[in-house]
């Protein structure tokens, strides 16, 4: 009798559910769209599916599973890709209303297919509690061809490869060098200082230390995260790297575990950084496109309270105008707050000393980079 109560409201709100949104001529041209895209997602499974019967299962090792995946990417990929460009202007045509109305329908069209993939099972579901956490990020660097099944494997590597995804992963290059440009200034008796914020895995540290020898300068590396696991993911990787290339008496590392409001409502004298002293590079690649205008300044100041005279600082903020945000919105729940070069420039108003400031662009041209150096003399 409890199972037969309780099903009523589930047939009820099954059999009258209909779609919350006025027909125009733009959710007219979405739903055509969305439609066209299922049947060409659920019609690669069913190849896919049918192939890997027929084949068996590869492993990722196997011989000749490269060969067979780059055909799948080099045909699939790109299909998958032009798809996700076509939804993008249309649904900037929404209202808000309409928008969320929209997202919803891609939702329920489209999340059992793309929920096969780890990393879009993976933002939407949150065990961190947001969709962009350090495993995401260690897809998008290296892990690109997960899932159970070849379909999986497929959209899951689609998903890595997107233009905003390579963005991601070009912002790393881009901060790299950054960092390997400054150590050529100091000698190799010298100790540079290195202050990375929400690092996650700490990706560019980890391949920093692919290439320390005797002829670059020692390093302390802070590495600031408020996710603990993150942290401890990157301490495991980076110690073990350490360890391995014997760069103990080179590398010094340190991992504070604190959350960014403590650092933007306690201050620069006040919060854990003010307590580790001072540092020749400090840069945060993606932490910006989640703080709004007032918090983006106020941290931006407490980095330069810290910045050595001569250091560098480089704050990364994508840009809104990229090709994949309909996937990252309607899809995942993945809002960032996006800034212009010129929005992102002018967050470095007002610092003391009046430093000099560039935007830079990596390679996709997604990923602006706010790059303030702090005069020599001091400020």
């Amino acid at each position: 009798a409890k199972m037969l109560t309780g099903i009523r409201p589930v047939v009820d709100r099954a059999f009258n559910w209909k779609p919350e949104y006025e027909e125009t001529e733009d959710t007219r041209e979405y739903m055509a769209l969305l439609a066209e895209f299922r049947a060409f997602m659920t019609n690669a499974r069913q190849e896919l599916n049918t192939f890997e019967e027929e084949t068996g299962k590869l492993a990722l090792g196997a011989p000749g599973f490269k060969d067979m995946f780059d055909v799948i990417a080099q045909e699939l990929t790109p299909v998958y890709e032009k798809y996700l460009e076509r939804f993008d202007p249309i649904r900037r045509r929404f209202d808000k209303e309409t928008d969320e109305a929209m997202k919803n329908m891609a939702q329920l069209a489209l999340h059992d297919l793309i929920l096969e993939a780890p990393v879009f099972k993976r933002c939407v579901d949150q065990p961190r509690g947001y969709p962009g956490d350090y495993q995401i990020m260690m897809y998008m660097y290296q892990d690109l061809w997960k899932g159970d099944s070849l379909f999986a494997k497929y959209i899951h590597y689609s998903g890595c490869t997107t233009p905003v995804a390579r963005a991601v992963f070009m912002r790393k290059k881009l901060i790299k060098d950054i960092l390997q440009k400054k150590m050529t200034s100091f000698t190799p008796n010298d100790r540079v200082r290195i202050l990375s914020i929400a690092a996650g895995p700490a990706q560019e540290t980890y391949e920093l230390l692919l290439e320390v020898d005797d002829s670059l300068p020692m390093i302390d590396v802070v590495l600031y995260e408020q996710d603990e696991e993150a942290l401890e993911f990157s301490y495991r990787r980076i110690m073990s790297r350490v360890r391995e290339r014997n760069l103990g008496d080179r590398i010094n590392v340190t991992f504070l575990h604190d959350s960014v409001r403590n650092l933007i409502s306690m201050g620069p004298k006040a919060n854990v950084l003010g307590r580790v002293g001072s540092f020749d590079a400090i840069f945060a690649s993606g932490l910006f496109d989640y703080l709004k205008e007032k918090s983006a300044k106020a941290l931006i100041s407490t980095f330069y309270h810290i910045l050595n005279p001569g250091g560098i600082m480089a704050i990364g903020n994508m840009d809104g105008w990229h090709p994949n945000r309909w996937i990252m919105e309607h899809l995942l729940n993945w809002y960032l707050l996006y800034r212009t070069k010129d929005e992102l420039y002018h967050l470095g108003d007002g610092l003391e000393g009046d430093p000099k400031r560039s935007v830079v662009v990596e390679e996709r041209g997604i990923n602006n980079f706010l790059i303030i150096n702090k005069p020599s003399h001091g400020g």
